[in-house]
């Protein structure tokens, strides 16, 4: 077995008071590990993967979490990460694969990941 981890990077913007005096910007960091099985018949289709990122994190790119459905209440990284960890795993299911982890960071120091593996 193998795992491959497609990385993109997004600028966000988001207050974590909801007010929007504090608004402050982000370029955040995701990291999606794809488990690849060595008894597949074909080679992961990298071009597919990344389109599917990319679409999926384009309706974030510029944009202000807190106006954002579903962040109105809570427009954390944290937030943003499990959003789009449950989105992104549904897409690349669909597809038969398997996002077995996935990584958010604001700073290659702080990091929040999310394992599929339960």
């Amino acid at each position: 077995m193998r795992t491959y981890c497609f990385r993109r990077c997004i600028s966000i913007s988001h207050s974590n008071n909801q007010s929007r005096e504090h608004i402050h910007s982000h370029t955040i960091e995701v990291a999606a590990f794809i488990k690849y099985m060595e008894s597949q018949s074909e080679v992961i289709r990298f071009r597919e993967v990344e389109n599917l990122l990319d679409d999926s994190l384009a309706p974030y790119q510029k944009g202000y979490l807190n106006d954002m459905e579903g962040f109105e209440r809570d427009a954390s990284i944290e937030h943003l990460g499990e959003v789009l960890f449950y989105h992104l795993y549904e897409i690349l299911n669909k597809q038969g694969l398997n996002m077995e982890r996935f990584e958010i960071s604001e700073t290659p120091l702080r990091t929040y990941i999310i394992s599929s593996a339960i």
